[in-house]
C-alpha cells in the first residue's frame, strides 16, 4: 500500500457553517479523512496540520514554507503528498510549488472544495478521495504539482478558477486535463511538455500586476517603481498591447533593471510581429519588455516571483521566459 501524507492549509474544504453560521475554516485533517469511509484501505495516510486559513489570507511567505514542508517530504519514504487548500488562490499556489518545491519524482496534489461541509451535497470529500488516488498513482510524479477536482486532473501551469461557486470550476482552457479520476480508477491523457524548478532562495511579495485598459497611462506603474517594486507583470491588451501613454513608465522602469514582464487579459500566446504602432509588441520587444509566454499574468506573476527569488539576472530571467515562446 502506498504512503500519502496529508497536508492541510484550510479553505472551504475544512470550513463549517452550521445552524446558519457563516462557514470559518475549523476542521483538521483527521476530520477530512472521517469524511470519506474507507480512503484507508486506498492509501497508508499520514497527516500534518499545517496551517487553517482562507486562501485569500495566505502570503508569498507561507507558500514559501510550504514548499519547503514540501520537500521536505518528498526526500523521505512516502510515495505522495496531498495538500488540501482553498479554491481561490488555489491556481497561484500550485504552480508556485510546481516552480519552488523539489518533488523527487513523486506526485504532489492539491484539492479542495467549493461547498463546504455544512452545505448539501458537499463536493470535498470526493475531491480528496481522487487526489489520494493520484497522489498514489504509479504516474503521478511524472506530471509536476496537480489540482485535482471535480474528477480531472489539471497541471499547476494550466489550471484556473473559472467560476465563483460551482464545483467544475477549475479547467485547463487551453488544453485540456491530464487526466481524469473516474470510478475510483485514475486515466492519464498526457504529460505536460514544459517542466521547470526554480527552489532556493527568499521569495519577495513584491510582484505587482498592472491592469492596461482603454485610454489608461502608466502612472500607478511609476508610483510602484518608486516604492520599490521587485517585478511587473502587465495585464496588457489582445496579443500584447499598450496605450502609448504607457511607453515611457516601462521604459523608466525597465532602466531601473526591474523586469517588466508581457501578459495579456485574452487567452493565447502574445503576437511578435505583426503591428507597427505605437504601443504594439514590437516597439515592447525594442524597449526589452519580457514576453511572459503565454502565461496569464497570475502565472506570470508567479514565475517572476520563482525567478527572483532563485536570484536570476535580467537577462536570465527573460531567457526562461522567452525560451518557449519563440520555438
Amino acid at each position: 500500500m502506498r504512503k500519502v501524507v496529508v497536508i492541510t492549509a484550510g479553505g472551504t474544504i475544512a470550513m463549517t457553517g452550521a445552524d446558519d453560521e457563516l462557514a470559518t475554516p475549523q476542521l483538521k485533517a483527521e476530520d477530512i479523512v472521517m469524511t470519506v469511509p474507507g480512503i484507508e484501505k486506498e492509501a497508508d495516510l499520514t497527516w500534518i496540520n499545517w496551517r487553517n486559513k482562507p486562501s485569500p489570507q495566505m502570503s508569498i511567505g507561507d507558500i514559501a514554507e510550504l514548499s519547503e514542508l514540501v520537500t521536505a517530504q518528498c526526500e523521505t519514504n512516502i510515495d505522495g503528498v496531498v495538500i488540501t487548500h482553498g479554491t481561490d488562490t488555489m491556481e497561484e499556489v500550485a504552480y508556485l510549488l510546481d516552480l519552488t518545491s523539489r518533488k523527487q519524482g513523486k506526485p504532489v496534489v492539491l484539492t479542495g472544495a467549493q461547498r463546504h461541509p455544512s452545505m448539501p451535497s458537499p463536493d470535498g470529500p470526493v475531491n480528496f478521495a481522487d487526489a489520494v488516488r493520484v497522489a498514489s498513482s504509479s504516474l503521478g510524479g511524472e506530471q509536476g504539482v496537480v489540482v485535482v477536482f471535480n474528477g480531472e486532473i489539471h497541471s499547476a501551469r494550466d489550471v484556473e478558477k473559472t467560476h465563483t461557486t460551482r464545483v467544475d470550476s477549475f479547467s485547463s482552457r487551453e488544453f485540456g486535463p491530464l487526466g481524469v479520476v473516474s470510478n475510483g480508477n485514475v486515466y492519464w491523457y498526457r504529460k505536460p511538455v514544459i517542466v521547470e524548478e526554480y527552489p532556493g532562495g527568499e521569495l519577495h511579495d513584491q510582484v505587482f500586476i498592472l491592469n492596461v485598459n482603454l485610454g489608461s497611462n502608466g502612472y500607478l506603474l511609476d508610483e510602484l517603481v518608486e516604492r520599490g517594486a521587485r517585478g511587473i507583470v502587465l495585464e496588457a491588451l489582445g496579443g500584447g498591447h499598450v496605450p502609448p501613454e504607457w511607453m515611457k513608465s516601462i521604459s523608466r522602469a525597465i532602466n531601473k533593471r526591474i523586469p517588466v514582464v508581457l501578459s495579456s487579459s485574452c487567452r493565447g500566446r502574445l503576437l511578435t510581429s505583426t503591428y507597427g504602432y505605437r504601443g504594439a509588441e514590437v516597439d515592447l520587444i525594442n524597449i526589452g519588455v519580457i514576453f511572459g509566454d503565454g502565461l496569464p499574468p497570475k502565472k506570470a506573476r508567479i514565475k517572476l516571483i520563482a525567478l527572483l527569488g532563485a536570484g536570476y539576472t535580467e537577462y536570465e530571467i527573460k531567457k526562461r521566459f522567452e525560451e518557449n515562446f519563440y520555438n
